[in-house]
């Protein structure tokens, strides 16, 4: 994967930082893939094209939006997504958000990692990728927009053999804290081709499933079904 370092997201007032990398990394990679007869089923399960793994068969989903809305099912209650989520290959490197400090860096039930990136451990913004592993960093470290600092997870099960998922966010504290849709904040510079790329995966997705209505084209922001923040 060939992806240009200089691809970095300045955040606008009343925010100071960078956004990054990431989301240009993972929007490459899914836009650049071919879809195929094979990959659809192994996206449909590693034994049975008929039984896909849940992720992909609920939502019909590679990549899922921030305010998606989540039914309630036996492991969590109805919500929506905080946090834009991605399924990609393992061993797809994740990369820092910002240019900042890893402020905190936790263990999470999925017995993954999320990396938190700050300006220092006082600012009330965090830039977070989860569900990571196999980090490269560790709390006190300065980092720049677009290092590698891990991978993406493997903590999913129902997800198809060979994938893993990331989410990246920008969660500001309080009680309760607040995640923010990231996409509203891209630097002007890049603006355009990062949300031209979301738009152009969006497509090839629905005309590879044969349902032009998975995604929602419309909103103001791509990628933000909702501009409001969503606790958590």
């Amino acid at each position: 994967m060939n992806i240009k370092a200089s691809r970095v997201f300045r955040i606008s007032a009343p925010f100071i930082g960078i956004l990054v990398a990431s989301i240009g990394a993972v929007v490459w990679f899914m836009v650049n893939q071919p879809y195929t007869g094979r990959e659809e089923r192994s996206l449909g399960g590693a034994t049975d094209p008929n039984t896909p793994p849940l992720f992909i068969k609920q939502f019909d989903r590679l990549m899922m939006d921030y305010g998606f809305f989540i039914p309630a099912s036996s492991a969590s209650q109805e919500k929506f997504n905080p946090q834009p989520t991605f399924i990609l290959p393992l061993g797809t490197k994740v990369r820092s958000l910002v240019d900042g400090v890893v402020v905190e860096m936790p263990k999470l039930y999925s017995h993954d990692y999320s990396i938190m990136v700050a300006a220092d451990d006082k600012s009330q913004w965090r830039y977070e990728t989860e569900h990571v592993i196999n980090p490269v960093v560790k709390v006190g470290d300065h980092v720049t927009a677009g290092q590698v600092v891990a991978e993406v997870s493997d903590y999913d099960k129902g997800l198809p053999t060979g994938f893993g998922l990331v989410e990246i966010g920008l969660l500001r504290g309080g009680n309760p804290p607040r995640h923010i849709c990231p996409y509203q904040y891209l630097d002007s510079s890049v603006k355009a081709e990062i949300l031209g790329a979301l738009k152009s995966f969006y497509q090839s997705w629905e005309e590879y499933k044969g349902d032009s209505a998975l995604y929602d084209e419309t909103v103001s922001v791509t990628g933000c079904l909702t501009t409001d923040g969503i606790n958590g």
